[in-house]
């Protein structure tokens, strides 16, 4: 069940579908939390974390990455410490980044190569305020 709610997140995350993914991501850390599994529900809260990223929600995201890292040291979870390493590092880069960034077009890129890019959410749940995403 946890594996099928992760593929269906990455696939909402990688449509720029972000609500449904941060809904996603929710619902397998209450899955990871009602197993008892506080890795992966540790994981789960990060997988939502790079959902607020690229949203642009950068406190949030960092609030989120903060609590995580707290509940591994105290677990002396290394993994997820690492990950949590590699979110930090990827908020920073993400946030250097929008301070420089101008408004793109679907047509200003004319090549296959993988972007991070902040953008807006397609969800029909955000249709009515397109840079919302699920609050919890």
């Amino acid at each position: 069940m946890s594996a099928w709610i992760a593929t269906l997140g990455g696939g909402y995350f990688l449509c720029r579908h972000l609500s449904t993914a941060v809904f996603l991501a929710q619902q397998q850390r209450a899955l990871a939390l009602w197993m008892g599994d506080y890795q992966t529900a540790d994981q789960c809260t990060l997988n939502e974390a790079f959902n607020y990223i690229h949203a642009g929600r950068f406190v949030r995201a960092k609030k989120m990455i903060l609590a995580v890292q707290a509940t591994a040291r105290k677990r002396q979870d290394t993994l997820t410490l690492r990950m949590v390493t590699a979110a930090s590092l990827f908020l920073q880069r993400v946030q250097r980044a929008s301070k420089t960034m101008f408004v793109a077009t679907k047509d200003d890129t004319v090549d296959d190569y993988q972007r991070i890019r902040v953008f807006q959410d397609r969800s029909s749940a955000a249709a009515s305020s397109p840079s919302s995403l699920v609050k919890k």
